[in-house]
C-alpha cells in the first residue's frame, strides 16, 4: 500500500471514534509509562500493516485510542525522497497546505491539511549532517484530540494541586 492519504471517516479501515475492541489485529506499542496518570492514552500497532512510501520506505503506522476510542495515527520514517513523496500525494490530494511552518532555515518544516474534523501533519527534520533526517506524517481526529487534551491537562492539574 502506497502513500495514505487524509481520510475524513477513518485511517485504513478503522473508522475515528471506533471502539479498540472492534479492531482486530491490535498489539500493545506504547503507553504512557513515563506517567502512569495518563493510563486511559494506549498505543498500538496493528501486526497486518505495514505501508511502502514513495514505493521503498515500509513503515508500520502507530495507533492512539483515548478511553479506548481510535483518535490518532502516526508514522515515522527516515528518507528525505519518503517525505518529498508524501508531499506530493498530499498537495495533489488536497491542495497546498493550510499551514507551513518553516524553522531553522531549510533545516525543519511542517505542513498541515485539515478536512473535516481530520487534521495531517507531515513534519520533516534534519541536521546539519544531511544522514541525520527525522520525518513523521500524523493524521488527528479532533473530537478525540480535544477530549485527549482535557484529560492530559487535568492529569497535569491534578499533579499541580498534589505538589
Amino acid at each position: 500500500m502506497d502513500e495514505p492519504a487524509v481520510d475524513p471517516f477513518g485511517f485504513l479501515g478503522i473508522k475515528w471514534g471506533a471502539d479498540i475492541s472492534q479492531v482486530p489485529n491490535m498489539k500493545p506499542r506504547y503507553k504512557w509509562e513515563r506517567d502512569p496518570e495518563l493510563s486511559e492514552i494506549k498505543m498500538y500497532v496493528r501486526t497486518t500493516d505495514k505501508l511502502k512510501i514513495g514505493g521503498k520506505e515500509t513503515v508500520r503506522p502507530v495507533y492512539t485510542f483515548y478511553k479506548g476510542m481510535f483518535g490518532r495515527v502516526s508514522f515515522r520514517y527516515r528518507r528525505f525522497s519518503s517525505f518529498k513523496s508524501l508531499k506530493v500525494a498530499l498537495d495533489e490530494a488536497y491542495g497546498e497546505p493550510d499551514t507551513t511552518t518553516v524553522l531553522h532555515a531549510s533545516y525543519s518544516t511542517k505542513y498541515t491539511w485539515t478536512k473535516g474534523d481530520v487534521i495531517a501533519r507531515l513534519f520533516f527534520s534534519r541536521s546539519a549532517n544531511p544522514n541525520d533526517e527525522n520525518s513523521s506524517l500524523e493524521y488527528t481526529y479532533m473530537p478525540i484530540k480535544t477530549q485527549m487534551d482535557r484529560y492530559i491537562l487535568d492529569v497535569n492539574l491534578r499533579d499541580d494541586d498534589d505538589n
